[in-house]
């Protein structure tokens, strides 16, 4: 399994929503509430943003035909997520007392590291500089109704824009979190790993250059440390250097929103069984919900994720015509899944 589809599985339990391996939106506008869009290794792709008018950044693309815009409402700001720094983490992940002298720089300052140990063989953690500010729709109700109402049309425009999606795919975003900077990790073998985070380690040279930390582990492990500048920064070591602005909070780590699938195309698309991602010998299985895996292979099938193993459930044991499902419905589900494949 590649990292991102590691990642997002082990952290999607945590329950904050679907976790992005690659949160930096780059040059583009970024998550907001109403955006349009669908995951494609590890990141959120945007085709429009919903409550938008056509002059917005967010819709560089345009607007499907008939658009009708979308009416947000009252947004509620939650808790923030993880103090600074702190880290986000799937189960069976220790921390080690974190060590502030143990690797200095040239210019002489000191970086904090952070040592982690895994029981389990499969993982992943998300470590922030800076907390990360989450918002939600107070009111879903509007979101719901317009996903069924104007799916269709998604579609229409995601095909028209040259994107080999799927209808199940396509997300509405009613909840995101952003952060200014952070760094994700994945591991999934045939043993518990043991690795470090190192912060802020000014004048030591490394392929992380320009970023606020790096990972550090002799065993295998995926790593991604962002946002990574477009354009080559000066870092700021002496009084005379100049000033370097605190790169904002437009760094997607989680995101939350509704999905449908539409039982006409989803199974042209969709192979019977649907991996549930966590690399284990169990499946979402559609008439026994959790069995052994299919060895057969389908090359012309879908990215297996968990949103599209809940959509083939409800129709496997329903008549429904569509299914529409929210991360919020996911979670217990997949709490079960997980620990069933990885006991401790």
């Amino acid at each position: 399994m590649v990292a991102y589809e590691t990642y997002a599985h082990a952290l999607i339990t945590k329950g904050h929503g679907h976790p992005l391996w690659q949160p930096d939106p780059g040059e583009y506008a970024p998550v907001e509430l109403g955006d349009v869009g669908y995951f494609h290794e590890g990141a959120f792709v945007k085709l429009f943003n919903a409550s938008k008018d056509i002059h917005s950044w967010s819709n560089r693309l345009g607007l499907p035909e008939g658009h009708t815009p979308l009416q947000v409402g009252d947004i509620v700001c939650k808790t923030p997520l993880a103090k600074s720094p702190g880290y986000i983490s799937s189960e069976g992940v220790f921390q080690k007392v974190a060590d502030l002298n143990a690797m200095t720089g040239t210019s002489g300052k000191a970086g904090r590291v952070f040592n982690f140990e895994s029981s389990k063989q499969h993982g992943a953690l998300l470590m922030m500089r800076d907390v990360a500010y989450r918002q939600d729709v107070v009111n879903k109700k509007p979101f719901y109704d317009y996903i069924i109402e104007h799916h269709r049309s998604w579609l229409d425009f995601a095909h028209a824009s040259g994107r080999d999606v799927s209808q199940s795919d396509l997300i509405l975003v009613d909840g995101c979190d952003r952060t200014s900077e952070w760094a994700c990790a994945a591991w999934s073998g045939e043993s518990p790993v043991k690795f470090n985070f190192v912060i802020g380690v000014p004048g030591v040279a490394n392929e992380s250059a320009g970023l606020w930390g790096r990972w550090i582990s002799s065993e295998p492990l995926d790593k991604n440390v962002g946002p990574r500048p477009l354009v080559p920064g000066v870092e700021a070591t002496s009084p005379g250097s100049p000033l370097v602005p605190p790169p904002p909070f437009n760094q997607c780590v989680f995101l939350r929103g509704f999905q449908i699938g539409d039982r006409t195309t989803f199974f042209k698309r969709h192979k019977k069984r649907v991996d549930l991602g966590i690399s284990s010998p169990r499946s979402i299985d559609f008439n026994g919900f959790l069995g052994p895996q299919d060895d057969e292979a389908d090359e012309d099938i879908e990215e297996n994720t968990p949103t599209a193993a809940m959509i083939g459930y409800i129709f496997s044991i329903s008549i429904a015509q569509f299914a529409l499902i929210h991360n919020d419905d996911l979670v217990d589900l997949l709490r079960v899944c997980y620990r069933h494949a990885f006991p401790s």
